[in-house]
């Protein structure tokens, strides 16, 4: 029987175009099926799909190996399950609806494609992976120079967008930051004090020295735009430099020169954007970092942007310091003979941090983020309880100490946790009783393991479903009695012409005009997966470490997120990944030398 087996599996082999015809024909058949086409409706569309998977199949017959498939499985299985489970919930009601014996079909059909496509993607990276050159003085000074030219083409194809939405984007927690920043209401650390601080010492100069509101916004948006050109105009320089290729370089300052979500962010008013950029820079010199040879004792010069940066992140984040605290822990592991320098390093950076947030902002008079602004899964999961029915009468009691249930059950919205932490607030009691709603959870959670569970993958739905809902951009101006003084409403210096292009990005991501997969939060992470597995079966297991920080980040997101579809909120990796990208194909030399 085996022997047969093994003289099918050869024929196969032996006749790779057939064989890739006959599988991309069955595949065919189960995607047109899986997205309820009738062949007569397009049978040019039918040939575009059978074309296109009978090149992948066959790309992956010809890069078939046992490590390829294992690896490829590894993506493929949970993958193509979770799309399934997507399709299989309804939005935005949040209804789940049962599988069916067919449902093996576009199961099948599209675990089919992940499988083939993804040996063929791993057989790709074997065949181009390269090894850069090294750097000299004189190289190194041409880099600046082209950096300097990269930040300003970037800061020029942004322009458009700035001018057309002049000042910028400004959304209701724009307004809420740039309250605080001007002294219209109470300094508050539920958005990043230092980015309240950064648009206040540029609004409030420019708005006394001119009297316009307007202009104090617009300079604050012009400098972030500075800021954000000059971090990506980096990256695509860093790239240059890593691969030793300019085409690639100037491949990724095109991404982020043209691709219109990080044109709109780039002249929004949002704590995101720049986050994201010194995420990013951390992420860069973490790469950097680990080509250092881990037996070896790092300088201090080593170190410190990656501490700046590290600083940076937690301060432009809240939560970010958790971030911090597990790089520290990983870094402080793996470089062995500098554990005292990192350990003395990022103790400080972390007590400095916890002491800045905790009792500094406590004397300046700043209040501190709400204890249920991290409890979204929590509440999310207690009101689905209680709508289900699934408290006792003692937790009904102990759960009306903290919220009205039935308010609960009445404004719960399985993918959207800010009307239920709104009912919650409304007494507040949780703040002072924190220990007591905790342990009210728990005690649920021991009889609703299920209501917990089906809560959750409502609550998460965008982060692992790619054709989930998907916010991106809010470029509107708020209208309200605090604005009396700005003039920028529906104000629009190119007139249409841009605002229609970026409407059709507003309106989701099935309706943008180009690259709309760059919209959906659930691609973002399944990206991260899909480096994390690149890595691992590339052996280049530090490459891990600069990921980490990605990694972690997501975590906090898919355990104290209110909203999963808020696209800003992953912002950072959709800078990351293109980078990470990059080098799934660039061999990095261990350097023996220290700075």
């Amino acid at each position: 029987m085996i022997n047969k087996v093994n003289e099918l599996k050869n024929l196969f082999l032996s006749h790779k175009a057939a064989t890739s015809a006959i599988i991309s024909a069955i595949l065919t058949t189960g995607l047109v099926y899986s997205l309820g086409l009738l062949w007569s409706q397009s049978y040019l569309l039918l040939g575009i799909i059978w074309f296109g998977l009978y090149h992948v199949v066959l790309e992956a017959l010809k890069n078939l190996s046992r490590r390829r498939i294992i690896f490829s499985l590894i993506f493929s299985l949970p993958f193509s399950f979770l799309f399934l489970l997507g399709t299989k919930i309804g939005y935005p009601d949040g209804a789940f609806m049962g599988f069916k014996p067919l449902d093996l079909v576009p199961f099948g059909a599209l675990f089919g494609i992940c499988l083939a496509g993804f040996v063929a993607f791993l057989g790709t990276i074997d065949k181009n992976a390269f090894t850069p050159s090294k750097t000299n003085a004189l190289e190194q000074k041409k880099r600046l120079k082209q950096w300097f030219i990269f930040s300003g083409i970037l800061f020029v194809c942004w322009l458009p967008i700035f001018l057309s939405y002049f000042p910028g984007g400004v959304s209701v927690d724009s307004a809420v930051e740039i309250r605080q920043a001007i002294g219209e209401s109470v300094w508050s650390n539920w958005h990043p004090v230092l980015h309240v601080f950064f648009l206040a010492i540029i609004i409030n100069p420019v708005r006394w020295l001119t009297g316009s509101l307007t202009a104090g916004i617009a300079v604050s948006v012009i400098t972030q735009m500075i800021l954000f050109a000059i971090i990506l105009g980096y990256a695509a320089c860093w790239i240059i430099k890593k691969t030793s290729r300019n085409y690639i370089g100037y491949l990724l300052l095109a991404f982020f020169a043209l691709c219109p979500i990080i044109a709109c962010y780039s002249v929004t008013i949002w704590k995101d954007i720049l986050f994201s950029g010194v995420f990013l820079l951390l992420f860069i010199k973490l790469c950097e970092l680990i080509t250092l040879s881990r037996d070896k004792k790092l300088s201090l010069k080593t170190t410190l942007l990656v501490l700046v940066f590290s600083l940076l992140s937690a301060f432009l984040r809240n939560g970010g310091v958790f971030v911090i605290i597990v790089l520290a822990c990983i870094l402080i592991i793996y470089f062995k003979r500098s554990r005292m320098l990192l350990s003395l390093a990022f103790g400080t950076l972390i007590v400095f941090t916890a002491l800045i947030q905790g009792p500094g902002y406590k004397l300046l008079g700043i209040a501190s983020s709400p204890f249920m602004e991290s409890m979204s899964v929590p509440a999310q999961q207690l009101a689905y309880t209680v709508k289900n029915g699934g408290l006792s009468e003692g937790e009904y009691a102990q759960l009306s100490e903290f919220a009205n249930p039935e308010a609960l059950a009445e404004k719960y919205e399985p993918m959207n946790a800010d009307p239920v932490k709104g009912v919650f607030y409304i007494t507040n009691i949780v703040e002072e009783k924190k220990a007591e709603f905790l342990k009210l959870w728990f005690s649920v959670l021991r009889h609703n393991f299920w209501n917990y569970v089906k809560a959750y993958i409502l609550h998460t739905y965008s982060y692992w479903y790619i054709e989930g809902p998907s916010w991106a951009i809010d470029l509107s101006h708020v209208h309200d009695d605090v604005w009396m003084e700005a003039d920028f409403n529906d104000y629009k210096v190119l007139g249409d012409v841009i605002y229609k292009l970026v409407h059709h990005t507003e309106m989701g991501n099935t309706r943008a005009v180009w690259g709309s997969w760059m919209a959906s939060v659930g691609f973002m992470c399944w990206w991260l997966v899909v480096s994390i597995i690149v890595f691992i079966y590339k052996k280049r297991y530090k490459m891990l470490i600069p990921l980490s920080i990605v990694v972690v980040y997501i975590g906090l997101l898919l355990v104290a997120s209110p909203i999963s579809w808020i696209f800003r909120y992953v912002f950072s990796l959709l800078l990351i990944m293109p980078v990470s990208t990059v080098l799934f194909f660039v061999k990095i030399e261990e350097r023996k030398n220290h700075d």
